[in-house]
């Protein structure tokens, strides 16, 4: 673990309420990064979010499920508008859409 690696950056981990996500969200945290995590369980979210804050960490929980492309859009756009960029993204959650590849956005 190297302690201010991430320091300044902002990033986004989808499906970080459990598992692998969770896991990579309290890392990056912990290594200064300000992480916003969503997924539909806000429960999780917020027990991730008392964790983190234990130990100063910079976090956003977000109830959001990434198959909802407008609220996705959404986020995106908040989130650009609220710290100007984003320098990474965590593309953890499971997401089932029916249809042919072609016809997705």
């Amino acid at each position: 673990m190297t302690p201010n690696r991430f320091e300044g950056k902002v990033g986004l981990v989808t499906g970080g309420s459990m598992g692998i996500g969770r896991a990579t969200a309290l890392q990056l945290a912990r290594e200064g990064a300000h992480v916003l995590a969503c997924a539909r369980r806000k429960p999780r979210l917020d027990t991730l979010a008392e964790e983190i804050a234990e130990f100063g960490g910079k976090f956003t929980p977000v109830e959001l499920d990434v198959g909802n492309i407008e609220d996705f859009a959404k986020l995106i756009a908040d989130t650009a508008a609220e710290h100007g960029r984003f320098d990474f993204l965590v593309n953890n959650a499971p997401s089932v859409i029916g249809g042919m590849i072609a016809e997705q956005s």
